[in-house]
């Protein structure tokens, strides 16, 4: 299929607008060698493949995938042109967190306890700890947000059942 694609981009002489990737469900580009592997390898790949030559590029990401496109954002700040957050999941707690501050989190953002309960159960291992002690875009916007970070656009709701909007806030 992609080479008919690619056939019928070349035929016409236009290029995609829109390449999606996905890393499938819980993955995050901060664990290690994931941003490398994507920088270095996949997207170079799918530009070659496709003959795309210096593309303008704008990240979007919706929640976990949000979460991502705010990592390249603060560490990647030449690699996209500008980059649109829709819900990103950014918990404005450190995971694993304290029962007292987990109920405090769920006062103040109305989360779903039954819901985030579920997702801190489901989340693997090397995820919350690499995540929370290294790669937080609400830490490492503290520091990193600069004149090269590229315009962001960061959509969120008032609430939602994880309780991002607090931390959406933040980042915005």
């Amino acid at each position: 299929a992609l080479a008919e694609v690619r056939h019928a981009w070349r035929e016409t002489g236009t290029s995609p607008t829109w390449i999606s990737i996905s890393f499938g469900r819980f993955t995050s580009i901060s664990e290690p060698d994931k941003e490398k592997h994507f920088i270095d390898t996949i997207v170079p790949h799918i530009e070659g493949r496709l003959g795309l030559k210096n593309p303008t590029r704008y990240g979007l990401g919706v929640s976990l995938g949000g979460a991502n496109v705010a990592h390249l954002m603060l560490f990647q700040p030449d690699f996209f042109q500008k980059t649109f957050l829709v819900c990103p999941a950014v918990p404005s707690i450190t995971i694993p967190t304290k029962r007292n501050d987990l109920k405090a989190y769920f006062k103040r953002t109305l989360a779903y306890k039954s819901v985030v309960r579920v997702a801190l159960t489901l989340l693997p291992k090397e995820f919350k700890t690499h995540y929370t002690e290294h790669k937080d875009p609400l830490l490492m916007g503290q520091s990193l947000i600069s004149a090269k970070t590229p315009p962001s656009y960061i959509q969120a709701s008032s609430r939602d059942q994880f309780g991002f909007n607090e931390g959406n806030k933040v980042l915005a």
